[in-house]
């Protein structure tokens, strides 16, 4: 498939010099001539000289603008240098470009990820407003998300042309309304404002979120207003725009609406503040956390957002709550003490761990293993050996961030567990470990009598990750329990061993449904030719959930003969299957998955919000994983 314009011939011809010596080129000096005289000028000259050089690639035609459009993405070209380039395609495209058709700036150029950044880039420059409108037009017709991102990137002055062509779009409303605000121009203002002060509540949620993409002063009274709405998804999306917004103006408001407490706004304000982060709304946050009076939730929120602002001011606050009544502000406290990784709370939550609330300890387990310290590993074993599951498990998770091998003897010891998530969390905590001392002592617990501790050695093996644990956890498919069996492929599907492969095939045939679905996942992870047939034997025969097991790993697998069986699974009789299948085939970014969503993305038939959403999230990943926007304008 083609993916870049044809090249002349750019080898030098007879009359072109050849590089020589040392000595400093001048900016119109002879040098080695065609596209590769300019690469070379542009690795090794000053930055007029590689200036200079752009100028001349864009005498060669369509290969010398790829040239140019390549060294703005370049991170080592220079502002100067940069802006200078850009003037110089500035000037050939205001020319009538490089008699580039339509189709072909569509085809070659719009329609690939890598130049959308450079183009708008070249469009904030071009004083030309046809060729402004022309791009944008195009960019429309290749992607609707496109188009929106460059009729905003044009000079202000053409913006009420160019984002008149989105506003002119004969598509659903509210996907309009979400392509205005990827404009982020002013010129989507008044739509955006008429749309939030309609009734219905998804159109005036996408609204909300295009006001904070756009970014006006102008719609912060409108969004205030907007956050003290009975809906509280509408509320969401309204304080996050005005955090967005950003302005001493929005923070001045926001502040207003937390400190009356008869409005039901309060909590996204707060949100909202706590994404601004300025002094001025720490301090209100502070505020906040600090009045024992106020409602609960809305003091954990003030201090999940202290937790990521983490200013000296931010600390002191939260280390002071550790003693407050309220058990949910410790809990919410002690984590985001944790998120700041802040050392000068380790004792206050080492203190914490011997709370009457459990959840609050488990809170304070949680930050001790964020900070790390080793000072909090014999508070965290004696956690760990609590009554309470729930504790046990969180410190087992924090003796496993801190990685210290006094941990291992308890934590094995902790796999005798009866319970599960215990056990589980041991588990990672040993994989996280994961030194050579861990393994001899898992190896003999998968002999152990009891059918749970060896589910969870032959879960903490697949998490260490090393391949001595193979030969065992192959033996181990055949345990008597099929718990262990599930856990032994699951393990050697996260090792990715060759070795396990006919092994894991003949799990296919287990008369549990577990155990199959645990072998066709590990197939997929392997990745491996040789399981494909009897994924497919498995995909045409069994019941929903091991199929979609075996779907996926076809794709993982990614051959052709995988992909055709997956597009005939898109008629299975399922729900459940069809809709992974459809997932799965999003994964490897078919062309006709990514047209049929762009046509489905303009109908009407999408009412919910979800759906819209997840039709758009669907094919931005299509669009990132095949680095095409729409895949019907190249070439087969």
């Amino acid at each position: 498939m083609s993916t870049n314009p044809k090249q002349k011939d750019n080898s030098p011809s007879s009359n072109d010099a050849v590089k020589g010596g040392e000595a400093p080129l001048p900016v119109s000096g002879v040098v080695l001539g065609g596209i590769e005289g300019v690469k070379w000028r542009l690795a090794n000259a000053s930055a007029e000289q590689r200036v200079a050089a752009l100028s001349d690639a864009l005498n060669d035609g369509e290969a010398g603008l790829e040239l140019v459009l390549e060294a703005l993405e370049k991170e080592g070209l220079g502002i100067s240098d940069r802006k200078a380039s850009l003037e110089l395609v500035l000037e050939v495209l205001q020319k009538g470009g490089l008699g580039i058709s339509d189709e072909e700036l569509k085809r070659e150029y719009l329609n690939y990820l890598k130049w959308t950044e450079p183009l708008a880039l070249i469009l904030e420059l071009v004083e030309n407003e046809a060729q402004a409108l022309r791009v944008v037009r195009l960019a429309l017709e290749v992607d609707l998300g496109l188009g929106a991102r460059l009729a905003g990137a044009v000079k202000p002055k053409f913006q009420d042309q160019t984002v008149g062509l989105v506003v002119g779009l004969e598509i659903p409303l509210r996907l309009k309304i979400q392509l205005l605000g990827r404009t982020s121009s002013e010129s989507a203002l008044s739509l955006a404002l008429h749309a939030l002060s309609q009734q219905d509540d998804y159109l005036r949620r996408d609204a909300a979120e295009a006001l904070g993409e756009i970014g006006s002063k102008a719609a912060i009274p409108a969004l205030i207003q907007v956050v003290q709405s009975k809906d509280h998804h509408l509320r969401a999306r309204a304080a996050e725009a005005l955090g967005k917004i950003g302005t001493e103006a929005a923070t001045t408001a926001l502040i207003q609406i937390v400190q009356d407490k008869n409005c039901c706004g309060r909590y996204h304000a707060v949100e909202a503040l706590g994404k601004i982060g300025t002094e001025l709304a720490t301090t209100a946050l502070i505020q906040v956390l600090q009045d024992d009076e106020d409602h609960s939730g809305v003091r954990m929120k003030a201090a999940g957002y202290l937790g990521q602002i983490g200013t000296e001011a931010a600390t002191t606050a939260l280390i002071q709550v550790l003693q407050d009544e309220d058990c949910y502000v410790r809990q919410s406290a002690a984590a985001d003490l944790g998120e700041i990784g802040s050392k000068e709370a380790i004792l206050a939550l080492i203190q914490l761990l011997q709370d009457e609330d459990n959840y609050v300890r488990t809170s304070a387990a949680d930050a001790l293993g964020y900070i790390g310290s080793e000072e909090a590993i014999p508070a965290l074993i004696e956690a760990l050996q609590g009554e309470h599951d729930y504790v046990s498990m969180r410190a087992a998770e924090a003796l496993g961030e801190i990685g210290s091998e006094e941990a291992i003897p308890a934590l094995i010891q902790t796999l005798q567990n009866q319970n599960y998530n215990v056990g589980f969390y041991a588990i990672r905590a040993l994989g996280k470990i994961g030194t050579d001392a861990v393994i001899p002592a898992l190896i003999q617990v998968l002999q152990d009598e009891d059918n749970y501790v060896r589910f969870h050695a032959a879960e903490a093996l697949g998490e260490i990750g090393l391949e001595e644990a193979i030969p065992v956890l192959i033996q181990a498919l055949q345990d008597e329990d099929y718990d262990v069996r599930f856990s032994a492929a699951v393990a050697l599907g996260k090792l990715g061993s060759q070795e396990a492969i006919p092994a894991l095939i003949q799990a296919l045939q287990s008369e549990h449904d577990y155990v199959r679905k645990s072998a066709a996942e590990a197939l997929g992870e392997i990745g491996s030719k040789k399981a494909i047939m009897a994924l497919i034997q498995v995909w045409q025969y069994e019941e929903y959930s091991v199929r979609k097991s075996a779907a996926e790993a076809l794709v993982k697998i990614g051959t052709e003969v995988a992909t055709t069986d997956l597009i005939q699974a898109l008629q299975d009789k399922d729900d459940f299957v069809r809709q992974t299948t459809a997932g799965a085939l999003a994964e490897i970014s078919l062309k006709e998955v990514m047209k049929a969503l762009i046509q489905v993305l303009q109908d009407e038939i999408f009412l919910s919000e979800n759906q819209l959403n997840f039709a758009i999230n669907a094919l931005e990943e299509m669009q990132k994983r095949s680095q095409l926007y729409n895949p019907t304008l190249t070439s087969s």
